[in-house]
């Protein structure tokens, strides 16, 4: 009985056939842009851009994150802050940005 109240809040196996052919088409843009001659800051802003995508995706529907609350989204998305930050930090101080 309580499967069947959690059901409609997962994707089908039509929805997960369209995310894996959706990050696939990332993937391939991103070793494509590995190829291209281009400006190191645009190839840097360029594949980050696809990678947080690509993180967005994955969280949101394989870490059912997209179905979840808001209290839970707010910590997961407060601790993925934190971290950015203090990695940002050490590099600053050992000066490697």
């Amino acid at each position: 009985m309580a499967e069947a109240a959690h059901a409609p809040h997962h994707p089908t196996q039509k929805a997960y056939w369209q995310i894996f052919v959706l990050l696939a088409v990332i993937t391939a843009v991103e070793v494509a842009i590995a190829y291209i001659d281009m400006p190191s800051w645009l190839f840097v802003s360029g594949l980050t851009v696809f990678m947080v995508m690509k993180f967005g995706i994955v969280v949101g529907y394989f870490m059912h994150l997209r179905y979840d609350i808001n209290l839970h989204r707010g910590f997961f998305t407060f601790g993925v802050i934190g971290a950015i930050t203090v990695f940002v930090v050490v590099l600053a101080t050992f000066r490697a940005l």
